[in-house]
């Protein structure tokens, strides 16, 4: 390959171990959001900017963005708080109340 090809496939690499070592835990969410794979939010990917909102099954909220936590579940978020819903009964997973 030529030189600038080198380079860029080495920026890949270098950006996909990275990626590697902070879905692995092994790097903070400050690092993460200073090399651009996380944005201010948590949220990760090159469209960060343009993701989905949702609603929440239980209640039916809408406006409301997923977010990964610290011990790898996925919650709802209502204006980057943890969105908690007052019909969510633990153990119901078909939406009804």
């Amino acid at each position: 390959m030529g030189d600038m090809a080198d380079f860029v496939l080495n920026d890949v690499l270098d950006d996909e171990e990275a990626r590697s070592r902070y879905h692995s835990g092994n790097m903070s969410e400050t690092s993460a959001f200073d090399r651009g794979i996380v944005d201010e939010l948590g949220f990760e990917g090159e469209n960060n900017k343009r993701r989905r909102l949702t609603t929440c099954k239980y209640c039916g909220q809408g406006g409301l963005l997923w977010k990964r936590t610290n011990n790898g579940r996925w919650r709802l978020l209502e204006l980057n708080k943890v969105h908690t819903c007052r019909k969510y009964k633990k153990g119901n997973t078909n939406g009804s109340t």
